[in-house]
């Protein structure tokens, strides 16, 4: 970590030097610091939408998106059917188990999968968008927020290194 230093004279004019430098080095770190949060979330809406995957009528694709707070804080979002797609559904489900599953409260195996009353023959349902009955056995999961998590965990030591030098 790099580490900055500034030397003032023991004067009233040298510690009104040093509190104007602090004041202004207070300012670029917030600055730094909004940049840094603007890099992670475009960053991760970026990888978001590549690693998206099953895109039926493309609303979960255009759902996902940034939404800033006040206080140098930031989220990025994901409506549709995103959480289907992050945990899959039914039958089709894959066996293997979502790392964030039990803490989110979902079950293990995607909502009407394994053991959870699904149907091995798949179910039917209206497509409004289509005007028509359609038949599923669900859709595999997509970790695709859980990986961008863990892609943005990876990549921030980077991008800090970018903002800050």
């Amino acid at each position: 970590m790099s580490t900055k230093s500034i030397s003032v004279t023991l004067s009233t004019h040298g510690l009104e030097t040093a509190i104007s430098w602090l004041d202004n080095y207070a300012k670029q770190l917030d600055k730094n610091v909004e940049r840094l949060i603007g890099m992670m979330l475009q960053e991760g809406e970026t990888y978001a939408k590549s690693t998206l995957g099953h895109i039926d009528t493309g609303a979960t694709y255009s759902s996902i998106s940034i939404a800033y707070r006040s206080g140098n804080k930031g989220i990025l979002v994901a409506g549709g059917a995103s959480i289907w797609i992050e945990f899959g559904t039914g039958v089709a489900h894959n066996s293997e188990l979502h790392p964030k599953a039990s803490e989110l409260g979902m079950s293990p195996h995607g909502t009407y999968g394994k053991g959870y009353g699904a149907n091995p023959d798949g179910w039917y349902y209206y497509d409004e968008d289509w005007q028509e009955w359609r038949h599923t056995k669900g859709i595999p999961q997509n970790r695709f927020f859980y990986n961008t998590a863990q892609m943005l965990r990876r990549e921030y030591k980077r991008m800090a290194q970018e903002v800050f030098g």
